[in-house]
């Protein structure tokens, strides 16, 4: 899980020194939308060892409970969550005019999660589990 974690590292660096650019002086949060505890507990620990603040969350309606989204730096959501889905809070968060860049992972390789997002949001990094069940077909 660690190997997948660490190509999201690059996307927080760049998020990180824009920030600095734009004169804001705090550690950016990283929110990680995941329902896989081993998953978000791995990009949690990745992200912390390089700098970040992170906070995690089980369910697209905890994050939202939270009222994270106006201090989040960026969102590595899961795509399918049991209840409202990651493209559900995409849309919610769309809706109440918050723009955070949003890292989207799922654990199936197939190709019907892409359809409803527009092309500027692809490509899907997928997580661990996809990888070892691609491996194997």
């Amino acid at each position: 899980m660690v190997y997948c974690a660490l190509e999201y590292a690059p996307i927080a660096r760049q998020i990180h020194a824009q920030q600095e650019r734009q004169g804001m002086s705090s550690v950016p949060l990283m929110a990680i939308v995941d329902d896989d505890d081993a998953l978000r507990n791995s990009l949690d620990n990745l992200l912390r060892s390089v700098g970040f603040r992170v906070q995690g969350f089980a369910s697209a309606e905890a994050f939202l409970q939270a009222h994270h989204a106006h201090e989040t730096a960026c969102l590595i959501l899961d795509v399918r969550l049991v209840g409202m889905n990651g493209l559900e809070l995409q849309w919610q968060l769309v809706s109440a005019n918050w723009c955070i860049p949003i890292i989207f992972v799922r654990a199936y390789a197939d190709d019907d999660a892409r359809a409803p997002l527009p092309p500027a949001q692809w490509p899907f990094c997928p997580s661990p589990a996809a990888r070892r069940i691609s491996s194997r077909q």
